[in-house]
């Protein structure tokens, strides 16, 4: 009879330990999505405190974002001035990579660099990051330009109107 219960539990843990495998990606994603708004929330701080522009860079599908200064004053030839070597990495797990970016009014940023600049002021773009896990598992980071508050979403979501009336606002206004 001992033998025999023995055998049931350890059935029994072993489809336990099975099942854990599906919970185990849609919590990493969620995670890393919310590693990822930190950062960004981060930089924002980081910008206001130092009254320096930082501009943010990631590329689809990798698992990093690079934080870089850029002086708000220009130089002699009428340029920004830009820092080569960024002051920050920030990485996260290589099951998860940005698999697109969306910015401002609806511009997606599927193949080249995804660059976000965070003013003096706190203002950004408006952006939505898409990350995908190796499993198939989707977030969204969603950054509300005007307060610096991310969300992450389930899955991907898709900009409202009225996201786009305030990317028509402030990109104009932050391009320059």
């Amino acid at each position: 009879e001992l033998m025999g219960v023995m055998l049931i539990l350890s059935l029994m843990a072993g489809a336990m330990i099975l099942s854990l495998d599906s919970f185990v990606p849609p919590a990493q994603a969620s995670r890393v999505a919310d590693e990822v708004g930190q950062a960004l929330q981060a930089a924002r701080t980081h910008a206001m405190m130092n009254k320096r522009i930082v501009r943010v860079e990631m590329a689809p599908g990798e698992s990093k974002m690079s934080l870089y200064y850029e002086d708000p004053v220009l130089s002699d030839m009428g340029d920004i001035v830009v820092d080569d070597e960024p002051y920050k990495v920030v990485t996260w797990s290589e099951n998860v990579r940005l698999e697109r970016g969306l910015i401002g009014r609806g511009r997606t940023i599927e193949h080249d660099r995804l660059t976000l600049k965070f003013w003096p002021n706190g203002l950004c773009t408006p952006v939505r990051l898409y990350l995908r896990h190796d499993k198939g598992h989707q977030r969204t980071v969603r950054l509300n330009p005007l307060t610096g508050a991310f969300r992450v979403i389930a899955g991907f979501e898709e900009p409202e109107s009225y996201e786009q009336i305030v990317g028509d606002a402030t990109g104009g206004l932050l391009q320059r």
